[in-house]
């Protein structure tokens, strides 16, 4: 798994030079535990690559994005609303991400 994600690195390198940057920003660390393909924060990428496996070039490419704008917005690292829930700070980020 990790050869794909470094052959769109490398690409991205080439082609989205914010989105590598983001990534070289970030230690690439594999998490087969969590129930999501990829996510950030606390300075890594954690990926699965049990559920990278099924996903097509296209479907890891985009994942690896929306992840990569997520950091570029700090969704990550924003302090964190007092008694907002998680689920829905994390459904606010995928609202901002997903619509724009």
């Amino acid at each position: 798994m990790r050869e794909r994600i470094t052959k769109l690195l490398e690409l991205w390198f080439l082609q989205e030079e914010a989105l590598f940057k983001v990534f070289c920003s970030h230690d690439l660390v594999e998490n087969n535990l969590m129930k999501c393909p990829i996510r950030t924060g606390k300075g890594r990428i954690e990926y699965n690559s049990e559920l990278i496996r099924e996903m097509s070039d296209g479907a890891l490419e985009e994942a690896m994005r929306t992840e990569a704008v997520r950091i570029l917005l700090k969704h990550p690292y924003e302090p964190k609303p007092d008694g907002c829930c998680q689920q829905a700070i994390a459904i606010g980020s995928n609202l901002v991400v997903g619509d724009n």
